[in-house]
């Protein structure tokens, strides 16, 4: 196992505070206190506000300017949601909660936005990702075909 050295400790947090500071600029500043107040004190919740901070410190997401105030208040009134479904068109994480006793790998419990609080866009479990995959796929099997019918491609 690898150690951390206090060198790479003090980057991870910069890199923590950064994406902290980010995400609150985000938040309503009605929310912006108890938000910020939950990250400082795991014993107060805050749980899938924390993943939702890890989700953005470790690959790099988007937010939007301005997070909807309804997205935020399930987080600091539901403890057991957490970040695991996305909507499809904008990639916004938004929260769902599982029956704590089946797992993350179940059907969510409780599926709080169907659709996207920001866009309007559906939402599901790595719908984002999932998209984004297709589209890829489409305009590889696109390029394909268009070699194939231009004669580019040989046998």
């Amino acid at each position: 196992m690898q150690t951390m050295t206090n060198g790479d400790a003090a980057i991870l947090g910069q890199r923590w505070m950064d994406a902290k500071t980010r995400f609150l600029a985000a938040v309503h500043r009605s929310q912006r206190p108890l938000v910020d107040s939950v990250l400082k004190n795991p014993r107060h919740g805050g749980r899938g506000l924390r993943l939702w901070l890890r989700n953005l410190l470790m690959q790099d997401q988007a937010l939007p300017e301005c997070i909807p105030q309804t997205l935020i208040e399930v987080y600091l009134s539901d403890p057991e949601a957490v970040p695991l479904f996305d909507c499809r068109d904008c990639g916004l994480p938004v929260p769902v909660r599982f029956n704590i006793q089946d797992g993350y790998e179940e059907i969510p419990e409780r599926i709080y936005f169907p659709r996207c609080p920001h866009c309007g866009g559906l939402t599901g479990r790595h719908a984002y990702w999932s998209s984004q995959f297709a589209d890829q796929e489409n305009q590889t099997t696109e390029r394909i075909g268009c070699l194939a019918g231009s004669g580019a491609m040989s046998d």
